[in-house]
């Protein structure tokens, strides 16, 4: 015969607490978005690091990687460069705001071209919209600051949840973010960088492959000397 010994109470709390907090956490919801990656975290480095330069690839892969981590960043692909790569835009804004885009960009529309509006239906349609900033990152590629910048830009605004300031910019302002409209100098730029660092020529000012492809593009002078946009990533800018 046997006899069932009894178990003192405070043997099991320790057991059942620890029970009742994994069941907890395992029925508690995921989280929508994971945590927005740090640009270091992606890249290996710092935005800025001396003797590292970002290829548009590798930008694009950042960007990628923080619009799936977030409902505040849209990337979207608007065109192709002379050399076929892809051309991005990073739409940044709050979550409201980026579900309702095609209302404020029909806002914007309207108030650009306000034949038949009255003062006070331009002044509501201000009240509901939002303002669109353009930023890009830059025309020419040896002016590396301006394409490298764009990462870090993103990021802070992205993860900038304790922020009031950013709070108040993603409440009111959709920014339309190019993270370089040069993707092709951009690339080409960093892979010569990264060609030459180490030797002589890594402080030699970059200006012709040896195959005659330019990076420079400046579209500036395009316009002016042509009188038209002569390049389809500089037709993208524009459209």
């Amino acid at each position: 015969m046997r006899i069932a010994r009894s178990v003192p109470l405070s043997a099991t709390l320790p057991t059942l607490a620890t029970a009742a907090t994994a069941l907890a956490l395992a029925a508690a919801p995921a989280p929508l978005h994971p945590q927005p990656p740090t640009p270091e975290s992606v890249l290996g480095h710092r935005v800025g690091t001396d003797f590292h330069l970002v290829t548009f690839e590798e930008s694009i892969d950042y960007f990628r990687q923080l619009a799936s981590a977030s409902d505040r960043i849209e990337l979207r692909e608007v065109g192709r460069t002379s050399f076929g790569r892809p051309v991005y835009i990073a739409l940044i804004s709050s979550a409201a705001n980026l579900r309702d885009l095609d209302r404020h960009r029909e806002i914007a529309l309207r108030l650009a071209h306000p034949r038949g509006l009255t003062g006070a239906e331009a002044r509501a349609l201000a009240d509901e919209g939002r303002a669109l900033v353009h930023i890009d990152g830059g025309l020419h590629a040896t002016e590396v600051a301006t394409h490298q910048h764009t990462i870090q830009l993103a990021y802070d605004l992205v993860a900038g949840d304790d922020d009031p300031e950013i709070a108040a910019i993603l409440d009111n302002v959709i920014l339309m973010l190019w993270p370089s409209i040069n993707p092709d100098g951009q690339t080409m730029i960093a892979e010569w960088y990264r060609s030459n660092l180490g030797t002589p020529h890594r402080r030699r000012r970059w200006r012709r492959r040896p195959e005659g492809r330019h990076a420079h593009g400046d579209r500036v002078r395009q316009l002016v000397t042509s009188g038209s946009w002569t390049t389809p990533t500089s037709r993208l800018v524009v459209a």
